[in-house]
């Protein structure tokens, strides 16, 4: 568990190949989260949990919450209890992000990316939906790319819109 500037975030990595990648995996999913945190302007902080997953945990989650068969790259569950705010020192419950690692790689790698860009994309992406953005219609997905491009160049990664090989 990871706290920064009231931003905590519990990590768990059940997929062991995360753990093979040649840079530090939870020191990008810190940074991602807090970089989205500031380009939507919430200094109040928050728990999100990640969980490091695979394409067959991932694909069991999206069939079941979204009603999608096969994997994705990145699932995020909303928490509903956004009355509560914080309850003595405990910081409010935003939700949880699920990432893949299959998904990730293999996009990265037909990108052209880096994993590690990659992954901080997802993660932002994953972050903003937490705290209501959407992509479903136009308008809606340029305000949330515009957000995580923002989010991405504070952690020096370059617009993965740019060359319109990412998508998410």
């Amino acid at each position: 568990m990871s706290d920064r500037n009231n931003l905590t975030i519990c990590l768990r990595d059940e997929e062991p190949r995360w753990k093979s990648l040649e840079f530090d995996v939870t020191g990008c999913c810190e940074l991602a989260l807090q970089a989205s945190f500031e380009a939507v302007g919430n200094q109040d902080g928050g728990e999100v949990s990640i969980l490091l997953s695979s394409d067959s945990v991932i694909a069991e989650l999206n069939q079941k919450y979204r009603g999608v068969k096969g994997p994705t790259n990145v699932l995020s569950f909303p928490t509903e209890l956004s009355e509560i705010e914080y309850v003595g020192a405990v910081p409010r419950l935003l939700g949880d992000i699920v990432v893949s690692f299959d998904t990730v790689v293999s996009e990265a790698e037909a990108a052209n990316i880096t994993i590690q860009a990659h992954l901080a994309h997802m993660l932002v992406h994953g972050a903003l939906h937490l705290f209501g953005f959407d992509h479903q219609l136009r308008e809606e997905a340029r305000v949330m790319e515009k957000l995580e491009i923002q989010s991405l160049e504070t952690l020096g990664i370059v617009n993965p819109y740019a060359n319109g090989s990412v998508r998410v």
